[in-house]
């Protein structure tokens, strides 16, 4: 990832300097936004920071000096603790050849590499999500409650949390009432992170006032492709 992302004559990606601007405010402004922080997009009036961890998080990169060395060097420490606990979940879990799996992993699609290298909170999300996934097999209730508050915090993509306590409610290892005890611990970190972000209740109601959006297509602008769903076989082609 180091190779991929000082490798290139500029940062991948084009967000990177935009969450540095925001972790600059956040600490100017002990870690909240002012209502005006982007008064001439569509984010305006109010704009509900749904990545706040993320860029609390990025706050000592600010401290370099440099954006361009930041918004390199970010994104390589947030996938190498990525890679580095997804081999020690496989360790933990008695996969055979854990470095093999980290490899596919990370040649398994260009997405997950380009991803990886631009400074976005996909890499911290990934973590998080890995982990929670562990917490839920093995019944570590705190570490689902505390990691399903942080990806609430630090990734508006949290829909994928019940997405993921269905599929351990379905086919977990464990007996339905222990399940059930696990999944009321994930379910209510995931509560509890969105309730504790600076902008609670803007950040739930932004984030749902967008999906449906978009979703329903009930808006003239034109979006960028990333924002709206790809197509299986377009899934398929760059894996």
């Amino acid at each position: 990832m180091a190779s991929l992302a000082f490798g290139v004559p500029d940062p991948p990606g084009n967000d990177g300097v935009f969450h540095l601007r925001f972790s600059e405010r956040l600490w100017r402004n002990n870690f909240s936004l002012e209502s005006d922080t982007l008064p001439f997009t569509i984010l305006s009036p109010k704009y509900p920071d749904h990545h706040w961890f993320f860029h609390v998080l990025l706050i000592p990169f600010t401290w370099l000096g440099d954006d361009d060395s930041a918004v390199r060097s970010a994104p390589v420490l947030f996938s190498g603790v990525f890679f580095g606990a997804f081999h020690r979940v496989l360790v933990a879990s008695n996969v055979t050849h854990p470095f093999l799996w980290c490899l596919v992993l990370l040649s398994c699609s260009a997405d997950v590499m380009g991803r990886f290298s631009i400074c976005r909170p996909q890499a911290l999300a990934d973590l998080f999500l890995i982990l929670i996934a562990w917490g839920l097999l093995y019944r570590r209730l705190r570490l689902a409650f505390a990691l399903s508050a942080l990806f609430a915090l630090t990734y508006a993509g949290y829909g994928f949390l019940p997405v993921l306590f269905l599929i351990y409610l379905i086919w977990g290892p464990s007996a339905i009432k222990s399940r059930l005890y696990v999944l009321t611990a994930g379910l209510t970190g995931a509560i509890a992170g969105l309730c504790l972000s600076p902008t609670f209740p803007d950040n739930v109601l932004f984030t749902l006032y967008y999906v449906l959006d978009k979703g329903f297509e009930t808006s003239s602008p034109f979006v960028p492709a990333e924002w709206l769903p790809f197509a299986s076989n377009v899934v398929l082609k760059r894996s």
